[in-house]
């Protein structure tokens, strides 16, 4: 340790008091400045280096409108990472070469989000899904599973709009896609992983009419064979029919959901679908693959693709299942902390872990790309932006919401509206944040005032 706190000490003593510097960026041109070579002090701060920034653009837009920049707020990044504290210490971090010309490239900041709408829900709120295709400009309607084993349906403004019961005991897990057994655009199935091991299917019809919105639930089948909590699920998108859940023991257990295989299965009594071609009494269904894998309960599943699952667990690993192979096929090991929430990005796999941290890991490497700290409790839910792959949020019990940049791993925004712990989190449209959890509320956050 002192031969390496004496390395970085030399280091930091043979870096230049200033350096060599370009501003870029992809901005409009009216936000561009001339891509001078210019001195900067390594001294500077974020905070420093925009009014450098904005003095530039000023000097630049002289007989226009230079008051115009003056409030701006940029982000600055180098080396495809944010600027996070003093150019030296950015310098002593990624060993960049002072004796060439850096490029800093800037963007506009975000404006922090504002808290926009809140509901008070009769339990914790486990998990919080869309009804409908996230879009990126637009809200949609919102269902939530509670702890007293009902689901209640929001519209895209958070006005409750519906309640059902599903069963007495806790539902962990929500799930919705279109209703491919129907066929119809107005039907969803609705997929909810309970804690009396069963993960139930129901049928959710959703109609506005003149300006009212009418909505029923009815059921389809109690998916079984479980013989232990289920904690998390996921659709595959590729494969309709198909649904995956973990269990508290450590399992994950496959599911086939199509109208012959209902057809065949026997029932479970309740009422019937009656809609269009589903015309059943609900139906009991047996995992069509069950797969022994974790060794603890199994925090997250995800379809990587058609046949692969990816999944984490408290037992320390991340684990990516191919079934078509009946094989696992790729392992990562996160050492000394349970992995109790997961997310895949489009190059990444996101962890967050009961040590309060969150890391990124690349499938081919053992070791975490990046390790991003800030909460002080556990993560609960981890969520990416469709529109946006280095965007994503996470929830924790330290009752806080926050969004983070993949290029810094320091968060842009923290969200203090709960006063609980944070047990879920989803985007609505790229300028929208939803979360709920055991403060019984659910709290939307807008961007930019949108």
């Amino acid at each position: 340790m002192e031969i390496e706190n004496k390395q970085n000490l030399e280091n930091s003593e043979n870096i230049q008091s200033v350096i060599f510097c370009i501003f870029k960026t992809h901005l409009p041109a009216e936000y561009k400045v001339e891509e001078d070579v210019i001195e900067l002090p390594t001294s500077l701060n974020e905070k420093a280096l925009n009014e450098n920034l904005v003095q530039l653009l000023q000097a630049q837009h002289d007989d226009e409108e230079p008051t115009k920049f003056q409030n701006m707020r940029f982000e600055f990044m180098i080396k495809s990472e944010f600027l996070r504290g003093t150019l030296r210490s950015h310098i002593l971090k990624h060993d960049l070469m002072t004796e060439k010309t850096i490029e800093i490239w800037y963007t506009f900041s975000l404006q922090p989000p504002k808290e926009d709408k809140k509901a008070e829900e009769e339990d914790w709120v486990s998990c919080l899904t869309l009804l409908k295709p996230f879009e990126p400009s637009k809200c949609q309607p919102v269902i939530a599973s509670l702890y007293n084993g009902s689901i209640s349906v929001y519209s895209e403004n958070l006005k409750h709009l519906y309640r059902h019961q599903i069963t007495d005991a806790s539902i962990k897990a929500i799930g919705v896609q279109q209703n491919y057994l129907s066929g119809s655009a107005n039907e969803y199935l609705v997929f909810t992983a309970c804690e009396d091991e069963t993960m139930r299917v129901g049928n959710l019809s959703y109609e506005v009419q003149k300006g009212k919105v009418n909505i029923g639930y009815t059921e389809i089948a109690d998916c079984i064979g479980s013989e232990s909590q289920l904690q998390c699920l996921d659709l595959n998108i590729l494969q309709n029919n198909l649904v995956c859940a973990g269990n508290y023991k450590g399992d994950i257990l496959v599911y086939s959901l199509t109208n012959k295989y209902l057809e065949e299965a026997p029932s479970a009594g309740g009422e019937g679908v009656g809609k269009k071609k589903v015309k059943l009494s609900k139906k009991q269904l047996d995992p069509i693959t069950k797969i022994s894998i974790h060794h603890d309960r199994v925090s997250n599943v995800y379809w990587k693709d058609s046949d692969r699952i990816l999944s984490s667990s408290h037992d320390h690993h991340i684990k990516l299942y191919d079934t078509s192979k009946q094989a696992e096929v790729n392992d990562i090991t996160c050492k000394d902390s349970a992995v109790t929430a997961m997310f895949p990005t489009k190059d990444f796999i996101l962890s967050g872990h009961e040590d309060n941290t969150i890391k990124s890991w690349d499938l081919r490497d053992k070791a975490p790309a990046k390790v991003f700290k800030s909460h002080t409790s556990w993560i609960s839910s981890i969520k990416g932006l469709e529109t946006d792959s280095n965007i994503f949020l996470t929830t924790s019990y330290d009752h806080t919401v926050k969004i983070w940049d993949m290029r810094s791993t320091f968060p842009l925004f923290t969200l203090k509206t709960h006063h609980d712990k944070v047990l879920s989190g989803i985007w609505n449209s790229s300028a929208s944040v939803i979360s709920g959890g055991s403060d019984n509320e659910i709290v939307s956050h807008l961007f930019n005032g949108e």
